[in-house]
């Protein structure tokens, strides 16, 4: 762990990419993200410290909830939170005590949520190569044995907690879910060492082997968004264990997200960190991890949906992904006139998303 850096002149700004529409649709609570937003955006206050000091205050507010005897508003409220100490840490890239301390509240309230469920999320820690990749399984209630599994792999920023309101999609629709921090994500790199692989397929590969050995499960979706919709593809491509695929606002080449000047003073150094390596090697490694020659040895049933003014991974990415697959049940769905992730379309792509791999691996 490093030590605190030097502070920076004036308050720490609202990460790249974290929108209104963005935030809200992960879960975080909409009334104090405007809290949020007025301090940081109008007032000029620091991001990490006034979000931290939000999900403090809402954990509170769960703990009370809880100590009532309501505990469908403490779920709620301690989910909030951790939202919050999630997207506090977005504004810090290096692996600081600062760092570690929101990860840690994060996973905590997290956690706190997931015994809230009925069924309780189930916690789970898989073993590879010196670290353990963290997550959490979902379980329908009277989920039939054996029941399909969606595997959920986040991006470069948003981890497996952004990913909560998609897992409970699924599960509405009868589906487990495992969603996990793979390597070079969240828990599993901030706390646990992990770093992220060129061959990423290799890590996510270890939990197939873990879904596979459950006697619960039986087919396997992968369900990944941002650069974890690269992860997945390249998964889907190079182990034909899983039975179907879908991407949330994926890439076809990863390098994509440095190309801008403004993503390239935000994420160098970020991938640097999740990488476990100097700012001078990321272009290298960052360019070797594409689709070229690997997207035709996709076979599996596929479906990308995209913003086709994504910024940071063009559309012509995933319309290239497309042509290549050869899967013969494959679609890219595009939402016109949007930014990163399609949030404005948020309601409409997740549910989309969820009834497609639940058609698919109920078949």
């Amino acid at each position: 762990m490093q030590e605190e850096p030097a502070r920076q002149t004036g308050p720490r700004k609202r990460p790249w990419g974290q929108s209104r529409e963005r935030m809200v649709a992960s879960g975080v609570d909409a009334s104090a993200v405007a809290d949020l937003l007025k301090r940081v955006d109008g007032d000029g206050e620091d991001w990490v410290n006034v979000a931290e000091e939000i999900g403090d205050r809402q954990d509170a507010y769960a703990q009370a909830e809880l100590d009532a005897g309501h505990r469908a508003s403490a779920r709620y409220f301690f989910l909030s939170a951790a939202s919050f100490y999630r997207v506090a840490s977005y504004e810090i890239h290096d692996i600081t005590e600062e760092k570690v301390r929101l990860n840690q509240k994060t996973t905590a309230d997290f956690a706190k949520a997931a015994a809230l469920f009925d069924p309780p999320l189930e916690e789970v820690n898989i073993p590879y190569h010196g670290f353990d990749m963290h997550g959490w399984i979902y379980l329908p209630k009277d989920a039939p044995e054996p029941c399909p599994i969606v595997l959920m792999i986040g991006g470069a920023t948003g981890f497996k907690e952004e990913f909560h309101s998609h897992a409970m999609l699924m599960v509405e629709r009868g589906l487990a879910v495992i969603s996990i921090d793979a390597p070079g994500q969240g828990i599993t790199r901030y706390l646990n060492g992990g770093a992220l692989e060129v061959e990423c397929e290799k890590g996510i590969g270890k939990i197939v082997d873990f879904i596979k050995q459950d006697p619960r499960f039986s087919k396997i979706g992968i369900y990944g968004g941002s650069a974890g919709g690269y992860y997945v593809t390249r998964t889907a491509a190079l182990d034909h264990r899983i039975d179907a695929c879908a991407v949330y606002a994926g890439g076809y080449n990863l390098i994509d997200m440095i190309t801008g000047d403004e993503r390239y003073r935000y994420y160098v150094h970020h991938f640097a960190v999740l990488l476990d390596t100097e700012d001078e090697a990321v272009k290298g490694l960052m360019s070797r991890m594409t689709m070229e020659g690997i997207a035709e040895k996709i076979e599996c049933p596929l479906i990308m949906v995209h913003g086709d003014r994504d910024p940071l991974f063009g559309i012509e990415g995933q319309r290239r992904l497309l042509a290549e697959a050869r899967s013969e049940d494959k679609r890219l769905v595009e939402y016109p006139s949007t930014f990163h992730g399609a949030p404005e379309h948020a309601s409409k792509s997740f549910r989309l998303l969820a009834d497609w791999m639940a058609d698919h691996l109920f078949a």
